[in-house]
């Protein structure tokens, strides 16, 4: 209980705050979810590549520890620290009725859609409008599926696809789209295109993971297990979340350390946690 009282009296001394700031949004379908282990959403439907999309974004901003003692001992430790900080918000996109996250999407610098969708023209309108009113989304080549514009991505699909390092990579023709990032033969892997005052990051490898045929179990659970034992690298997906911490983050934190910020009427707190040294039960 005086930990909470001492807490109290800080927050009564330092009465401005701020607003915690989460400039990146995290867009991640209603019926889909993870946790520290990955796999299986809600431990019930097959484990799609979009599956395995959110569980490499979540194992690239939180890398697991090496397991401890109490993890043997079937305690879990929940607190991490991550090199980007605690930037992010998970929002849904996909529910029938898209007037609450068009209210909430303006606020976030930038979002990505995370995970495979059926068409949804209710959610492409907000993402749409978003874009042309400034913000930057990044899309997968898997979402161009969607009702978007012609001219949204600046690239079509030529239906081709390559393989490099186990990444199934579909070639585009490209419009208005810049090159962000190509592989050593030139071909785009990262492209960038301006749409009204935003931007689209379009992405070529198919949901951003090592290919699997995720319509057989086994080749879905291997995925899965590699995943969690920290054996895929997720290259791609770093890039991306390194590309957008750099373009919105205030200042730059570098250690091993859980830190993240607040914003205020004339500045930033930032505030660190160390979870070092403490086992947290």
């Amino acid at each position: 209980g005086q930990t909470y009282i001492n807490f109290y009296n800080f927050t009564r001394k330092n009465p401005d705050r701020g607003t915690s700031y989460n400039p990146v949004a995290l867009l991640v379908a209603y019926d889909r979810g993870t946790s520290r282990d990955g796999g299986k959403a809600f431990r019930r439907y097959r484990y799609l590549k979009g599956d395995n999309m959110l569980d490499a974004f979540a194992t690239v901003m939180f890398r697991r520890p090496p397991e401890s003692f109490a993890n043997r001992r079937g305690v879990e430790m929940s607190l991490f620290n991550s090199k980007y900080g605690d930037i992010f918000d998970a929002l849904t996109p996909d529910f029938e009725k898209s007037e609450a996250f068009a209210r909430a999407l303006p606020a976030y610098k930038a979002a990505i859609l995370i995970g495979g969708y059926p068409k949804h023209p209710e959610m492409t309108k907000v993402l749409t409008g978003y874009v042309k009113n400034g913000g930057t989304l990044v899309l997968n080549v898997e979402h161009l599926n969607q009702p978007f514009p012609a001219d949204f991505a600046g690239a079509e699909l030529t239906g081709e696809n390559f393989n490099a390092s186990g990444y199934k990579i579909a070639k585009r023709r490209l419009k208005t789209a810049q090159v962000l990032v190509k592989d050593e033969e030139g071909n785009p892997i990262f492209t960038v295109n301006k749409y009204g005052k935003g931007n689209v990051i379009l992405c070529a490898p198919r949901f951003l993971v090592p290919d699997y045929d995720d319509s057989r179990d086994d080749l879905a659970d291997a995925a899965w297990r590699l995943t969690r034992n920290g054996e895929y690298e997720f290259e791609y997906v770093e890039y991306l979340l390194d590309l957008l911490a750099k373009e919105t983050l205030p200042a730059a934190v570098k250690g091993d350390i859980q830190y993240g910020f607040n914003k205020t009427a004339d500045g930033w707190w930032i505030y660190l946690i160390n979870n070092k040294g403490v086992t947290k039960f």
